[in-house]
């Protein structure tokens, strides 16, 4: 059940043409406030979650979990008084008091001429009856034009307009007043009508040296696993068990309860070098296999098994965990000579580790039976072993002449193998290939293996005629898509659609046929600097997720919703149709510094981004943070349904409600509460979504229905209008 019940409450004061905001509590307020209002100043939220008005204030008889700014403006504040000046604090349109009762949060939004709307969002689990209202330094009155607070006889405060909604249908509520507190009895509504609630959610994985997120999976039971790399252990998080003699740099793995409420357990692995992850994947008896590079193999993890000739550099491991965490279950470290590095690693059929890489000297690597094309400075490699890690099955090169480097690997429906990165020599890597696009100095492959790796099935080479660089796959059907950076991106594959303005280093995102002979589309997303992927995935319903980072998050991809204060780089997620031909969404989630995103996993109801900020305090929205900040953090960042949308503030545009497909377009020049029910062409109804109380902006939805005929009944505020969709 999703009910929000709205009132307006005005205070009598203010100038009636200036637009309210809110401002949180740096020190330029004595007291328990957290937040206060400007334009007009007098209204306060305080630390456990009374609403002050000037001398009169309202209390829910129960405290917040936590109280948050939202709806950022572009007005900031400063502070200047004797001894003190607090600059260019942030303003927000309103202030979110979360859980003040049991799935019941709280919102009070800044209007224009001393008008507050206050809203009670009532979720899954929710009851109407819990909420009451105590006024303090007042009296409740009601009139026929609405309740006031009196306050020495005079009118302190009129809380008017009381309504509810659930979806695009009002539902009757009235106020019930028991001395001084007020009380809502809500009539009939359904109890069954269900949402998400809270659109964005941040986890900092931080301590005081440099820390990433590099990769996420989901484990059988839904709890999260998220891991990377962690500078300095002894202020990040208390690990529940250690393996290895760590030193320096290591790798973690945290597993998180499915609502990222509570850090189940916490591995840390290592040896007395440098150790960066780059993989991970939950095995087909639950067991956790991570991968990444390691400076010291022969002191990493508490035992292993050593394929190849260790010499100088860094060595690929492989590490199983036990499903918990706790147990150490085996290492495998492929080596050469020199440099040796991972890209993935995913599973067959039979439960076998495949493990993708290059290698910077093919002479002295790992043991391999087979090499398709040639070799050079560097070649790609494909590796499987037993899912004990204790047998090298099989190990083949797929290389040129030059320098060749796989950054993914994945498996097909058919059990083949496929790996995807970057040759510099097109025109000779692996035994045969097919090109799309003009090749340069720098190309995308990808190729195509059986599932015993003996045999060469196809290549594929997308290029451009500068540098371009794959570094994220995945096969979805009958289809593989790729992403990763172009140099050119007008004139990458064999044709493409632009999103955006092509700029110096460009995101592409390229389809081909699962036998790779048929290039079926391509979409550049680009800013006018430097974009880079490295993370692609596939919704359910074939919308295409691909993130990474922007050096200018303002002209990236047609339209984008901003989140936190943009820095030099920052990372972002963009959603695309299925054909790669329409921008359904961008979210760029940005600090002031450096930011990126190297993980995506779909959900239900939402998508986990993974990766690292430079400034964590003013990253996206960081609400929780395990460990101690450093200069570098790995972030966890869960976005819902409804920021899978973009939105583009424009306060002077008409109010508007337009449906296109599967996507609902709402203009509000004011705001107002949106909801809209889905009825069948013969009048069932279906659904009911209720999107909130929204400030002035545009807003896009995604409907997720499937293809047929619906009636879509959408209220805007007082406003309802009927709009046949064809799907």
């Amino acid at each position: 059940m999703l009910m929000w019940v709205i009132s307006t409450v005005s205070i009598f004061k203010g100038d009636a043409g200036a637009s309210a905001l809110f401002v949180k509590n740096e020190g330029q307020i004595k007291g328990d406030v957290l937040f206060h209002s400007i334009h007009p100043f007098g209204v306060a939220i305080t630390d456990d979650g009374r609403l002050l008005f000037g001398g009169t204030a309202l209390s829910f008889g129960a405290e917040p979990k936590e109280v948050v700014g939202d709806g950022e403006a572009p007005t900031t504040f400063s502070y200047f008084a004797k001894g003190k000046s607090i600059g260019a604090l942030p303003t927000y349109r309103r202030v979110i008091l979360r859980e003040v009762y049991p799935n019941i949060d709280a919102v009070l939004t800044a209007e224009r001429g001393g008008r507050f709307e206050l809203q009670l969002l009532i979720g899954p689990g929710g009851n109407p009856e819990d909420v009451m209202l105590k006024v303090e330094g007042g009296e409740p009155v009601v009139r026929e034009d609405g309740l006031y607070v009196l306050r020495g006889g005079a009118e302190a405060l009129k809380i008017s307009d009381l309504k509810a909604y659930q979806g695009a249908d009002e539902v009757a509520v009235n106020i019930r007043i028991e001395g001084n507190v007020m009380r809502f009895d809500v009539e009939d509504y359904d109890p069954s009508a269900t949402l998400v609630i809270d659109p964005i959610f941040t986890l900092i994985f931080a301590s005081s040296g440099g820390d990433e997120v590099r990769a996420l999976a989901l484990d059988s039971s839904g709890n999260v696993l998220v891991a990377g790399s962690v500078g300095d252990l002894s202020s990040f998080i208390s690990p529940s068990d250690t393996f290895g003699s760590l030193s320096g740099s290591d790798v973690f793995v945290s597993k998180l309860s499915p609502d990222l409420s509570t850090v189940i357990a916490t591995a840390v692995v290592g040896g007395s070098g440098n150790d960066y992850l780059l993989g991970l994947a939950v095995g087909p008896s639950g067991n956790i296999f991570i991968t990444g590079f390691t400076s010291n193999s022969g002191s990493f993890a508490p035992d292993r098994v050593v394929f190849g000739n260790s010499g100088f550099g860094y060595d690929v491991f492989v590490t199983k965990l036990s499903s918990d965490l706790s147990q150490h279950l085996g290492t495998a470290i492929l080596t050469s000579s020199l440099d040796d590095k991972p890209g993935g690693l995913t599973f067959d059929s039979s439960g076998n580790v495949i493990v993708a890489g290059w290698t910077e000297y093919v002479s002295t690597f790992a043991p391999h039976d087979t090499i398709f094309g040639g070799t050079g400075s560097y070649d790609a490699f494909v590796a499987k072993l037993d899912n004990s890690l204790t047998t090298l099955i099989a190990n083949v090169i797929v290389g040129s002449s030059d320098m060749d480097r796989s950054f993914a690997v994945a498996i097909g429906e058919d059990g083949s193998v496929y790996i995807a990165g970057a040759t510099y020599n097109s025109s000779a890597f692996s035994d045969s290939r097919t090109t799309f696009g003009n090749p340069g100095g720098e190309d995308v492959f990808i190729t195509r293996l059986s599932s015993d790796l003996h045999t060469h099935l196809g290549t594929a080479i997308v290029a451009s005629l500068f540098f371009d660089e794959a570094h994220a796959l995945t096969v979805r059907g009958d289809r593989v898509l790729l992403a990763g950076w172009t140099e050119a991106g007008a004139s990458f594959s064999e044709d493409r659609t632009i999103i955006g303005r092509a700029g110096y280093t460009d995101v592409f995102i390229t389809a081909l046929t699962a036998d790779l002979s048929t290039h079926v589309a391509t979409a550049i997303v680009a800013s006018s600097k430097e974009d880079k992927a490295h993370a692609v995935a596939v919704r359910e319903s074939g919308e295409v997720l691909v993130a990474g980072w922007t050096y200018n998050p303002d002209s990236f991809s047609v339209d984008r919703q901003i989140e936190g204060s943009p820095g030099l780089s920052d990372a972002f997620i963009t959603t695309l149709d299925s054909t790669l031909s329409a921008h359904i969404s961008t979210v760029i989630l940005a600090g002031d510094t450096l930011d990126g995103a190297e993980a995506l996993l779909p959900l239900v109801d939402g998508v986990l981004v993974g990766g690292w900020t430079g400034n964590a305090l003013s990253f996206a929205t960081a609400d929780t943070v395990l460990g101690t900040l450093g200069s570098k953090d790995g972030f966890l960042v869960l976005l819902s349904e409804s920021l899978g949308v973009s939105e583009e503030r424009s306060v002077d545009a008409p109010v508007g409600v337009e449906v296109s497909g599967n996507t609902l377009r709402i203009t509000l020049s004011h705001s107002a509460y949106v909801g809209y029910n889905v009825h069948s062409a013969d009048g069932r109804l279906l659904r009911r979504v209720s999107l909130g109380y929204l400030p002035a902006g545009r807003y896009e939805y995604r409907m997720d229905l499937p293809r047929g005929v619906y009636l879509l009944k959408v209220r805007v505020g007082d406003e309802v209008r009927t709009i046949k969709a064809v799907i």
